[in-house]
């Protein structure tokens, strides 16, 4: 039994240290590791970074951001979610901004086909719209305008249509029904002034590219209620209610 006393003290000796061993690595949390060790998967490790002890360079903190590595990889605009996949990486989209208003110069023909507008010669109107430039638009317009010999002032103060995008991209195209409210012209010749009173109807088809744009009213129609005409100093009314059919151009910048 002396005989075995050494081996026995050297096996104990070899089973205490494992034991030590086992108790210093194994932990369920930070606090169960000595020093400046933390519990990672149920052992004491050194944190990254800790290396500065030996001389080894710290370690960068590991990525485990999925989405962040993902948006430096992507191949479809699917895997950016609401962003755009530009050149492999997820970038967010552009959003770009529509005009906020027109502003054109008309040129207007009313033909008179009915009633107390069957004119001599046709009226024409030339002059400046401005106009909102959403899905519900609002135009004015002010101009000069010259029928039978008279000349004067054209104003449409409440002019409203419904845009209706027919093309998107860099050339797009709108139809928009329009419904003059109100329109009225006041005309002079050496002698007479005339004062008239009218609404219309028209469709009209929007092309803008780049800052500018084109309208074109090719089918209209106008009815005129009052026409009040006299010298100066006696006005009286004049004929009965009529129809003109109308055509309409504009051009102009978006705004």
């Amino acid at each position: 039994m002396r005989a075995l006393a050494p081996l026995l003290s050297v096996l104990a000796v070899i089973c205490g240290a494992r034991d030590a061993a086992a108790q210093e690595t194994s932990c369920r949390a930070d606090a169960d590791c000595p020093g400046k060790e933390i519990c990672v998967e149920g052992s004491c490790r050194l944190p990254r970074g800790a290396g500065a002890e030996t001389g080894a360079p710290p370690s960068p903190p590991a990525t485990t951001d999925a989405p962040e590595a993902a948006r430096a990889g992507c191949t479809s605009d699917l895997e950016c979610g609401t962003d755009a996949c530009v050149e492999g990486r997820c970038e967010a989209r552009e959003i770009e901004e529509g005009p906020a208003a027109l502003l054109g110069v008309f040129y207007l023909v009313p033909l008179g086909i009915t009633g107390a507008v069957e004119n001599p010669e046709p009226l024409h109107a030339v002059g400046l719209e401005v106009s909102t430039a959403g899905f519900v638009r609002y135009h004015a317009a002010v101009g000069y305008a010259h029928l039978n010999g008279f000349d004067g002032l054209m104003v449409v103060p409440a002019t409203f249509g419904i845009a209706i995008p027919v093309l998107e991209g860099p050339v797009a195209l709108d139809l928009e029904p329009v419904l003059d409210a109100w329109q009225f012209e006041l005309l002079f010749d050496q002698d007479n002034i005339a004062f008239t009173l009218s609404s219309a109807a028209s469709l009209r088809g929007i092309v803008g590219y780049g800052p500018g744009y084109v309208a074109l009213a090719p089918i209209g129609v106008e009815v005129r209620y009052l026409t009040l005409f006299g010298d100066g100093e006696i006005a009286e009314l004049a004929g009965d209610v009529g129809a003109n059919w109308r055509f309409g151009a504009t051009a102009g910048l978006r705004l």
